[in-house]
């Protein structure tokens, strides 16, 4: 459950900042990028964070050939990053009977 909270916690703090898509441009941030992979590598067990992590890179492949604006990316991926959160969130408080405290934080 521990490694739950955690990865929960780091998807809420890697993705705190897609709500202003429409003026910053994630896929072509070293930064981000660099980070995105270094988590993806350090949580390579996780469903949840391999999944949004190539709905990631799928969504920026997209929108660099110009078939989906950065706006209807963010959408998709915020939408996607909720659904996985609340599956998680059911599956700790069928585990434990509790919310973790990172999404009681939201």
């Amino acid at each position: 459950m521990r490694a739950r909270t955690t990865i929960i916690a780091l998807l809420l703090a890697t993705t705190a900042t897609m709500a202003n898509a429409q003026s910053t441009d994630y896929c072509h941030n070293a930064k981000s990028n660099k980070n995105w992979s270094a988590l993806a590598k350090k949580h390579q067990n996780s469903d949840l964070w391999q999944r949004l992590y190539a709905l990631r890179i799928g969504l920026c492949s997209l929108v660099a050939r110009n078939r989906l604006s950065r706006e209807r990316a963010s959408q998709i991926f915020e939408r996607q990053r909720d659904a996985g959160l609340r599956r998680l969130e059911r599956q700790n408080q069928g585990a434990s009977g509790m919310q973790t405290t990172a999404l009681q934080a939201e």
